[in-house]
């Protein structure tokens, strides 16, 4: 899928005035459709976390809060961010069933997090949903390098692997903290 973005007659693109007022300069933002799933996923989750936001705004919980920001932060702006930019840096085609495994992975494994916290207290078996959950964002995190092998070295590419990581090495430590 391309995205044309033209600027309008007129425009510069810069803040000093540097720029073609032809409108001929072009950006194209090249992506496959299969990274628009975890776009709209990460999306729906952040309009669910505004959802519950309002909904538990006179009485939020501990866990209303949390949930809120795992929605938001991983749910939403990591699963976009990772969705797109695996699109884009994707060098090589991608079967479906990698795409489709790694947003499985992914979803339903932040679902069981989030089930799992959400039932603390409630069920002597909530802890292993969580580790459940947060063991399926290891394959999750694999597939979503692999979505990216051969990629052209670059800060994006960097920036992508960074974002990886800190989702690896956050797990295991939210892990021990759903013990505590």
């Amino acid at each position: 899928m391309d995205r044309d973005v033209r600027q309008p007659a007129g425009a510069t693109g810069a803040a000093d005035g540097v720029g073609a007022a032809d409108g001929r300069e072009t950006v194209t933002l090249r992506f496959p459709r299969w990274s628009l799933a975890f776009v709209a996923a990460g999306v729906a989750a952040t309009m669910g976390a505004g959802i519950l936001a309002a909904a538990t705004a006179s009485r939020p919980s501990e866990f209303t809060v949390w949930a809120t920001a795992y929605l938001v932060l991983v749910l939403g702006v990591v699963q976009a961010a990772l969705g797109l930019a695996a699109g884009v840096l994707a060098a090589r085609p991608v079967r479906a069933a990698v795409v489709a495994s790694a947003f499985v992975l992914f979803n339903a494994g932040s679902a069981l997090v989030i089930t799992g916290t959400g039932l603390d207290g409630v069920v002597g078996w909530n802890v292993a949903l969580v580790d459940v959950g947060g063991v399926a964002l290891i394959p999750a995190m694999g597939l979503f390098l692999y979505l990216v092998r051969g990629a052209r070295s670059g800060v994006w590419l960097h920036l992508y692997r960074v974002v990886v990581a800190v989702i690896l090495i956050s797990m295991p430590i939210g892990l021990i903290l759903a013990r505590v």
